[in-house]
């Protein structure tokens, strides 16, 4: 079901969606245009809306468009090679008032846009099937529960990064309907039902990580708690084949939320509110991650860089939250390294072939 024609002014939840957007399409520009050998690149928006808020808040559409432009391969060439952006929505209205709004920057007409009025999951399926091989970042963006139901497509693209927002708090409250239950049919959804409301989001993409768990997919949230009502808990699907892709959410994702990298709000100072028998509380997320993370590597005996690298973005961490306990570790003699004075816990060192993988061992006492 498309937006209502007429938008009203975007929530401080629908700001922070934009945002991880906008952050997001940022690095992965800039990552595109750093390959030397560059394949065709695709930015898909499936439910673009009109491009703004009645306040003139930009949408994402136009978010999109102004991230091109002042990418640094746009400053240098006034144009961006082998890229297309492609701006659907199945309101004609709305994409009637994005056309005029587009057609007003005369900026814009250094860039490859696409504009259609389809059925965003229609549109979506009908792009990408010829455009599996080239490089797509998909935002999915309706109301209701679109998109969903082409995670199992969307996780068989290996070049494809998406976000998909989904209403999570309506579909614990209404999964028991013939419209929930037709869009989300093979999903176990019973385990919303005992889910806290602060969690459901998270409760959501642990379902979809099984959907889709014989692929490569990695699947990662960001809950979006609405500030007029507790039920309206929302949130973002962050999916991606790559790992690097992670790192730039996760990047994202602790600059917008510096506490857990996971809400636009602090749901777990709520979930203690609300539960009286919390054995946590007291205890942050990151307290949490550091104890998984050491007895990783206790259970491993042997671990090297990569390996924890690759632990820390599972668990939804940088790789600057586990660079410190490490060296904490190391300074307290439970652990020792190969290269003391260097972790190497980053992209460009660990997945680049002429450096040796730095070995950390448990001291046996």
């Amino acid at each position: 079901m498309s937006k209502s024609a007429k938008l009203k002014a975007f929530d401080g939840a629908t700001k922070t969606k934009l945002d991880i957007l906008e952050k997001y399409l940022e690095a992965w520009v800039a990552i595109f245009y750093r390959k030397p050998a560059r394949p065709k690149a695709n930015i898909i928006d499936a439910y673009c809306g009109s491009g703004q808020d009645d306040l003139g808040v930009r949408g994402s559409a136009l978010r999109i468009l102004d991230v091109l432009i002042s990418s640094e391969e746009f400053k240098k060439r006034s144009r961006l090679s082998n890229l297309t952006v492609y701006l659907n929505d199945q309101s004609k209205s709305k994409i009637k008032a994005l056309e005029k709004l587009i057609s007003t920057n005369k900026i814009y007409d250094s860039l490859n846009i696409k504009i259609s009025c389809k059925d965003g999951d229609s549109f979506l399926t009908e792009t990408l099937q010829t455009r599996q091989k080239d490089f797509n970042l998909v935002f999915i963006d309706p109301y209701g529960i679109g998109g969903v139901s082409l995670l199992d497509f969307l996780s068989k693209l290996h070049y494809t990064d998406f976000l998909i927002f989904i209403t999570s708090g309506y579909i614990k409250r209404f999964k028991d309907t013939p419209e929930f239950k037709n869009k989300l049919s093979g999903y176990d959804l019973d385990n919303l039902s005992v889910t806290d409301k602060y969690d459901v989001h998270n409760t959501l993409c642990e379902l979809l990580r099984e959907k889709v768990s014989h692929t490569e997919t990695r699947l990662y949230p960001f809950t979006l708690v609405k500030s007029h009502g507790p039920k309206n808990v929302y949130g973002l699907i962050f999916g991606t084949h790559n790992i690097r892709g992670v790192d730039k959410f996760l990047e994202v994702a602790w600059t917008i939320d510096p506490d857990s990298g996971s809400a636009n709000r602090d749901i777990d100072a709520r979930k203690q509110q609300t539960n009286l028998f919390d054995t946590t509380q007291g205890e942050t997320k990151t307290d949490r991650f550091h104890k998984d993370l050491k007895q990783f590597i206790i259970n491993s005996k042997q671990v090297n860089n990569k390996q924890i690298y690759e632990f820390t973005l599972k668990k939804g961490f940088r790789p600057t939250h586990a660079n410190q306990f490490i060296k904490s570790l190391i300074k307290n003699k439970e652990i020792k390294s190969s290269h003391p004075r260097a972790l190497r816990l980053n992209y460009e060192d660990i997945y680049n072939l002429k450096k040796e993988p730095i070995i950390f061992k448990v001291v046996q006492t």
